[in-house]
């Protein structure tokens, strides 16, 4: 909320944390839009500000992300949502610790990543009757490295059973920032 120091009739709150504090303002916000009529915009702003080790400086975010929210959008966002959550402390900065970066275990990162995107996508189509093939774009969490992400563009077509260049096109938009300015791990 310090970005509207002059305004004190704002609501809102601060989401601190790694790469879900994006997602969970934006979840935030869109709820907090439908409880009232008189709620006309809300703005998430989600931002890398993580400071890393000097042997990991090429997985410092940078990127940021900025939305402005309100009624009969341009674009929608499905209020259809399935979660995963496990603590499996492959990615963490413990509190009062000396290490400047956080802690992290990479292959234990990509696998949890891919079981939790495999679980969602399985879970999506069984709650709601629909899979990858019925969106129009998709975006996903892609942080810098694009190995990665094709690598998850890969698996998702074999569990989906899509063609891997229909698949690209559907998340190749979700792509280009990362590319073209760095990191984007909480504004992915």
């Amino acid at each position: 909320m310090d970005l509207f120091d002059e305004n004190r009739e704002l609501q809102g709150v601060d989401n601190i944390n790694a790469c879900y504090g994006g997602v969970s303002a934006l979840i935030n916000s869109l709820n907090w839009l439908k409880v009232s009529v008189n709620n006309k915009y809300a703005i998430v702003v989600a931002t890398d500000l993580a400071l890393m080790n000097t042997e990991r400086i090429s997985f410092q975010g940078g990127g940021a992300c900025a939305m402005l929210l309100g009624r009969n959008p341009k674009i929608t966002i499905s209020e259809e949502m399935v979660s995963y959550m496990k603590n499996t402390h492959d990615f963490l900065k413990p509190i009062k610790s000396k290490n400047l970066g956080p802690y992290c275990n990479g292959y234990e990162s990509m696998i949890g990543y891919h079981e939790s995107l495999k679980y969602c996508l399985e879970k999506f189509k069984e709650r709601y009757g629909k899979s990858v093939k019925d969106f129009d774009h998709i975006a996903i969490h892609g942080g810098l490295c694009k190995v990665f992400v094709m690598n998850t563009f890969k698996k998702v077509a074999e569990w989906e059973n899509i063609d891997y260049e229909e698949l690209k096109k559907k998340f190749v938009s979700s792509t280009i920032h990362g590319e073209r300015i760095g990191g984007l791990y909480t504004a992915s």
